[in-house]
């Protein structure tokens, strides 16, 4: 089964990848922005209070032109959220904290609470060093004096004249201004949760909806790899996913054809080679086997192919020696070999090119060649047989022809004796190419062979007949047995022609005073016509033989010499008549030829 790379892999789905993609892209931008806004709103908070302070700063030193009035600065100072302090030229500091809870009068007050500071550092009096000439100054400063980091904004402070008396500075400190941020910020971080929070749903649904898609052609892909086409993507989109997903369902339905295609032309093939006769095996291009058909085993004679190459019989491993030669060199290769049980194994390997041409296995064909070689075996033999055959007549008429063309013969005695000599010669000649013709034209199928109701008596009795004389002159008994009635589909004849070269068997094999009979008994659905002597019997050596042409048993036990053809004229003359022909012989004791034939009186088959 195909198997998918990333099988037996652990890691992070597309959806967590997405959603946490999209979180810190958020978590980015929201925390630049709350930077940024940070900076920006400090900035705003900080030069507002600037702003103010020099605003109020300015309108408080309008109001005290005739010299400092701490009641009225305090008042300011309660009613600004802010505090003051002021600074005469030699550098000393005075300032008086607002005091709700006091019980002293406003006269009382003027005088008591002041704090008085020197102010030695350089840095704090830079900042008055502008006010005193003349400036107003603000900003952000960590004031020495004050311990403090602070906003403020001093302005010069002028007497009657127009003369600077002094530096008036309102201030509040960068803690008191950081409430307000802070207040700021906690909404700001109140906003960004929730934000967050309504960032992460969107996203959450937005990613799921593009991953959903993808697990779902995931799924698909991972079942067409698995071998199931019939799964499809669900998925209605009209975007690209939507457009990949009905790719990816075309894909599926058009690889579902192709692999059933596949699927039936390896069916047909398979079927193919299992119902030639020939045995296949074919190899991959390492020697794995990944085809051996029934005939291939039966012919090389074992149950299964064996994997395991160093139990595999010989045949087998010279089976697969002759496919690794062929993949090797790229070359047909044959081989012809006999088997232990005697059969004849013909087998040829053939390369099998891949799509490049290169070699991507091999497949060997076996051919059982037995009955071939025995045929051709059968084809020599006929023909030395016929030559034969042919041969010994023609030589005794030669040897007869040869004394009366040179007329050496001087008697008509020696001269009729010549004549007989050819005339038996020329019979005997006649008789053999009769027989051979005769057998041919039973062989392919050119004689006719018409078929009706025979009673069998009269037939036995006329072939009876036809060798009574040569029975006689050998001093051998015929006998005529057949049961009343019995009646035969057949030709009348052939069955006598059939019975005669029983009969001339029969004569040619029984000695002087024997006995031979013919019978005829009915037996169900046929009629069995029999021809027993008492002669010299078959060894059984011969008898598997005896059907074939110019077979001919031991000659020094027959009374004549015959062409070798009869029988096998006989078995297929019966063959043709739709019976059958057998025979059981004992050496010694004589032989019984059976021919079974279809009873007239037997239903027809439906």
């Amino acid at each position: 089964m195909l198997k998918l790379k990333t099988e037996g892999r652990s890691g992070v789905g597309i959806y967590p990848k997405m959603l946490t993609g999209y979180m810190l892209i958020i978590a980015v931008v929201l925390s630049m922005t709350a930077f940024m806004t940070y900076r920006l709103v400090r900035n705003y908070i900080i030069q507002t209070n600037e702003t103010e302070l020099v605003e109020k700063a300015q309108y408080i030193a309008i109001t005290q032109k005739n010299g400092l009035e701490w009641k009225q600065l305090r008042r300011y100072q309660s009613l600004v959220d802010a505090k003051v302090v002021f600074v005469n030229p030699d550098y000393i500091a005075t300032q008086s904290p607002p005091s709700p809870t006091s019980r002293k009068t406003p006269d009382e007050e003027d005088a008591a609470g002041l704090a008085y500071t020197e102010i030695v550092s350089n840095m704090d009096r830079r900042i008055f060093d502008g006010i005193f000439a003349g400036g107003t100054v603000c900003g952000v400063e960590a004031v020495e004096f004050l311990t403090a980091k602070i906003v403020y904004a001093g302005v010069p402070l002028k007497d009657a004249q127009g003369e600077i008396i002094g530096a008036m500075m309102l201030f509040r400190t960068v803690a008191d201004v950081d409430v307000v941020w802070m207040r700021i910020a906690t909404y700001l971080i109140v906003a960004a949760a929730c934000a967050m929070v309504v960032a992460v749903a969107f996203t959450s649904v937005f990613s799921r909806s593009i991953t959903r898609p993808l697990c779902l052609m995931n799924d698909v892909a991972r079942a067409m790899a698995a071998g199931d086409y019939s799964r499809h993507a669900p998925v209605a989109q009209a975007d690209e996913i939507g457009q990949l997903a009905g790719t990816l369902n075309v894909l599926a339905d058009r690889l579902k054809d192709v692999i059933e295609n596949l699927q039936n032309e390896k069916s047909k093939l398979e079927q193919l080679f299992e119902s030639i006769a020939e045995g296949i095996v074919a190899v991959e291009r390492d020697g794995q086997v990944f085809h051996v058909n029934a005939p291939a085993l039966e012919m090389l004679e074992i149950d299964r192919w064996e994997a395991d190459h160093t139990r595999a019989q010989e045949q087998q491993r010279h089976v697969l020696s002759m496919l690794a030669v062929c993949m090797d060199s790229g070359e047909k290769e044959s081989a012809v070999w006999t088997s232990d049980s005697g059969r004849a194994i013909a087998a040829i390997a053939s390369p099998i090119p891949g799509a490049e041409g290169a070699c991507i296995g091999a497949v060997c064909l076996l051919r059982d060649v037995s009955e071939e070689t025995r045929l051709e075996q059968l084809r020599r033999e006929y023909i030395a047989n016929v030559s034969h055959e042919l041969r010994t007549p023609l030589t005794g008429i030669r040897g007869m022809v040869e004394p009366l063309m040179d007329g050496v013969l001087e008697t008509e005695e020696e001269k009729n004796d010549c004549y007989q000599v050819i005339y038996r010669e020329t019979r005997r000649l006649e008789k053999l190419i009769g027989e051979m013709l005769d057998l041919s034209r039973l062989q392919d199928g050119r004689a006719q062979m018409e078929l009706e109701a025979i009673c069998v008596e009269p037939v036995l009795e006329r072939a009876v007949e036809s060798v009574a004389r040569l029975a006689e002159d050998a001093g051998i008994e015929l006998t005529v047995d057949a049961d009343e009635g019995a009646v035969c589909m057949g030709n009348e004849e052939r069955i006598i022609q059939v019975l005669i070269i029983l009969l001339d068997n029969a004569l040619s094999f029984t000695p002087t005073g024997g006995h031979i009979a013919v019978r005829a008994k009915k037996d169900g659905r046929f009629v069995e016509l029999s021809v027993h002597d008492d002669g010299a019997g078959i060894e059984p050596k011969d008898l598997p033989y005896i059907w074939e042409r110019f077979y001919k048993a031991d000659k020094s036990r027959m009374r004549t010499k015959g062409t070798g053809l009869g029988l096998a004229i006989a078995k297929k003359v019966v063959e043709l008549m739709g019976g059958t022909i057998g025979v059981q012989s004992e050496v010694g004791k004589g032989s019984a030829f059976t021919l079974r034939l279809p009873s007239a009186d037997a239903p027809a088959d439906n």
